[in-house]
């Protein structure tokens, strides 16, 4: 039988940013070299968009091919490919990113700022619901100054994972990943307002998200 050695998983962001987790089980036939030359959706993970996501993480799929005396042949497996929000650790999380700024401070390369993008919005979706104050403690160690300003007053009161978004913004302000990042925001804070609302007094609550509304306009 052949056996699976290697792939990307793609895990979109509009996945990531709703929550989505599941399982999509797929069929796939797989050539004589190892590689995939059909796959589709076996078991629905119940969402479409993992589905489709599913089917462009077996593009990346390298098999070592199934033998038959000794010869490689074809062969089909079913594959299960799991979605599922990490749980971070917040002390590798942040040596991960405290590399990648000093690196990219060394030499800015647009692979190495969409790579600590990545990071700065795993944190985000996996902890959205997560109203710990811990969380603040490790993005106050790596934020830009100006950034954390933004959340004087607040730094008890809920966590501050959207700073990150505004971080990449500050920090990057000429990148493709710093437009990214301002549409992610965006969207994201469309349905944080709520939350906030729902936690902190409707004076303190509107200040901070017209602060956060004038951080982005103002760049």
């Amino acid at each position: 039988m052949p056996v699976l050695m290697e792939y990307d998983l793609y895990y979109p962001d509009r996945a990531l940013e709703r929550g989505l987790e599941g399982t999509s089980t797929l069929f796939v036939l797989i050539n004589e070299q190892g590689k995939v030359d059909q796959a589709r959706v076996q078991k629905s993970s119940g969402y479409a968009l993992l589905d489709s996501a599913a089917l462009k993480t077996a593009q990346t799929f390298i098999f070592s091919p199934a033998m038959l005396h000794e010869q490689p042949i074809k062969a089909s497996v079913i594959i299960p490919v799991k979605f599922k929000l990490r749980e971070i650790d917040l002390d590798t999380w942040v040596t991960e990113v405290r590399v990648l700024q000093a690196r990219i401070q060394r030499e800015e390369d647009e692979q190495d700022i969409a790579m600590l993008y990545s990071l700065y919005k795993r944190l985000v979706y996996s902890t959205r619901y997560d109203y710990s104050m811990e969380l603040n403690d490790y993005i106050s160690t790596i934020i830009l100054k100006s950034t954390a300003e933004l959340w004087n007053g607040y730094w008890s009161l809920y966590p501050a994972a959207s700073l990150l978004f505004i971080d990449m913004i500050k920090r990057y302000p000429g990148s493709f990943v710093s437009l990214q990042a301002e549409a992610d925001f965006h969207r994201f804070l469309e349905a944080e307002a709520i939350r906030i609302h729902h936690r902190i007094p409707d004076k303190e609550s509107n200040t901070l998200i017209n602060r956060l509304n004038d951080a982005i306009e103002n760049e």
